[in-house]
């Protein structure tokens, strides 16, 4: 028997794709993370704040309701009362729960509903109620937003609703 030590040879061709191959795997999701992970500029500046007062919602009204000049429709980002970020559901039916909001967006109005039951014992005069929006179609941007306040949501676009304010919007 004859003990070789046979030599292994591997050529500069095979040797480099094995390197390519190496490669794209090391970089590969490391690259892709950081393109899903960012959303940039365009994603924040999306983002509307709106600020209502305690006082400006009448006692037993419960549904704050927001249209867009755009007709677009929006989302429900978050929403906070004195600073205090408050559970948010999207519900297809009103259920209160306590400390907790329920919003429902309407395509055919493009109106944004959000019950505020859950925390109506939380709001005073002074309170300031923050509610964060974005549009839902991303190549149109509402130049105006109208907050008005209900008894119950909405059932359509003929509802009648109180005005509390418009606001202008800026989008950068």
């Amino acid at each position: 028997m004859c003990n070789k030590n046979p030599e292994m040879k591997i050529s500069a061709g095979v040797l480099s794709a094995l390197l390519a191959a190496w490669l794209i795997l090391v970089f590969s999701p490391a690259a892709a993370a950081q393109d899903n992970s960012s959303p940039g500029q365009a994603g924040a500046s999306r983002e509307i704040t709106i600020e209502v007062a305690g006082n400006e919602l009448a006692a037993p009204l419960n549904f704050l309701v927001l249209g867009d000049s755009g007709k677009v429709g929006l989302a429900l980002v978050r929403i906070s009362l004195d600073g205090r970020q408050l559970w948010a559901r999207r519900s297809g039916a009103a259920v209160e729960i306590p400390g907790t909001v329920h919003w429902f967006d309407d395509e055919a109005s493009g109106w944004l509903s959000i019950d505020l039951a859950g925390v109506r014992q939380q709001l005073q005069a002074q309170s300031i109620l923050t509610v964060v929006v974005t549009p839902l179609q991303s190549e149109v941007a509402p130049s105006q937003v109208t907050v008005y306040q209900a008894g119950e949501r909405p059932p359509g676009p003929e509802a009648r609703l109180q005005k509390i304010k418009d606001l202008t919007i800026e989008l950068n």
